[in-house]
């Protein structure tokens, strides 16, 4: 009876870790320099995956990703479009998998005449000399759909520009015109 309840306590930790693992989130860790006179947006950075099953990483079609690839491999993740969004899938591995990432793209350009409820609508990212808004659901930067995630993103804007995100600042400087 005692083997037995061992084993089964066992069995259980195991399945807790097995979800503990499970339940980590992908965490991002981009650098975005942004252009507001020409919107462009240039930007790289990470996916880290925890171990676990195939997943999809996805991106607004209309950025040209220039590197999606497994760290330390050369061969990019094959690329797929489905609607108005490209995805690479990122094979299932027992290990934790680090996506390099570098994508680029011209946002469209803000209507400075939208009201602050009318921009929480916006299915695009736009941007402009009055300024910039990169909604999460604008599928801006590389993600795994349907997943929360920890991030931190270092955002390059010209001075006299500053970024918002949600979370905690780090870091805030302005540099050879640049904040």
């Amino acid at each position: 009876m005692r083997a037995s309840l061992r084993a089964a306590g066992v069995a259980v930790l195991l399945g807790v870790a097995a979800l503990a693992r499970a339940a980590a989130p992908p965490a991002l860790d981009f650098t975005v320099r942004l252009d507001p006179d020409t919107r462009a947006l240039a930007a790289r950075g990470t996916v880290t995956m925890p171990a676990g099953e195939a997943v999809d990483l996805a991106l607004r079609k209309d950025f040209e990703a220039g590197r999606v690839a497994l760290a330390g491999r050369a061969a990019p993740l094959e690329r797929r479009v489905q609607g108005d969004v490209q995805l690479w899938r990122v094979p299932a591995s027992r290990t934790e998998r680090r996506i390099d990432v570098a994508w680029q793209g011209t946002l469209a350009p803000l209507d400075a005449g939208l009201s602050h409820r009318e921009t929480l609508g916006q299915a695009a990212p736009v941007a402009g000399p009055e300024g910039t808004f990169l909604a999460s659901g604008s599928r801006w930067y590389p993600h795994v759909p349907g997943t929360l995630a920890s991030y931190r993103v270092a955002l390059d804007l010209p001075e006299g520009q500053r970024g918002l995100v949600a979370g905690r600042i780090v870091e805030e400087r302005v540099e050879g015109g640049r904040y």
